[in-house]
């Protein structure tokens, strides 16, 4: 069973995890994917921004200079 979360709940998780010591907003999955990567992919302009605000990188910028 595949439950959904209404994009409000999802965009206040998000915003919660962000405003905790230690995340690593461009943490890489086994795919090699960033948070921004996923976000772009499930097409969810609020949360690139949120992301973007928080100084998240696409995979390809992470560690570049």
């Amino acid at each position: 069973m595949t439950m959904f979360l209404p994009s409000s709940v999802l965009l206040q998780m998000v915003q919660s995890l962000i405003a905790s010591e230690g995340i690593e907003i461009n943490a890489t999955n086994k795919a090699g994917e960033t948070p921004l990567d996923i976000s772009e992919k499930l097409a969810m302009p609020e949360l690139d921004s949120i992301l973007k605000e928080a100084g998240a990188l696409h995979s390809q910028d992470h560690g570049k200079p």
